[in-house]
């Protein structure tokens, strides 16, 4: 009983991690099938953003205001994402990844 329970955290861990790093349908996928995905789209749209000056403002403002602003930045990136079907690929410092037209849901480029 004791190592079923451990499998089944560390598979929701897995899944977790997952979650975190690709797209649900690459997810499946790779449950489905473990074999190398290969997937061809037409029309893919990456947004690629990060605040200009950002090291030059986080050394003159206090920290507390700082991560204020980058959860506000993020969190709007977010609504944007959600709003329109993006998939939020990854968040670094000041700068914020999204890409649509990947999964078939959203369109890319018009």
């Amino acid at each position: 009983v004791k190592d079923a329970w451990r499998a089944e955290v560390e598979n929701s861990r897995s899944t977790k991690l997952l979650q975190r790093m690709l797209p649900e349908h690459v997810i499946t996928k790779l449950r489905d099938n473990p074999a190398l995905i290969v997937e061809e789209h037409s029309e893919v749209s990456i947004l690629f953003a990060d605040i200009v000056g950002f090291t030059t403002l986080a050394a003159s403002v206090p920290n507390m205001e700082l991560l204020d602003l980058l959860n506000r930045f993020f969190s709007d990136f977010d609504e944007i994402c959600d709003q329109h079907g993006c998939y939020k690929v990854q968040t670094i410092g000041d700068a914020y990844m999204a890409s649509a037209g990947h999964d078939g849901r959203t369109k890319g480029p018009p």
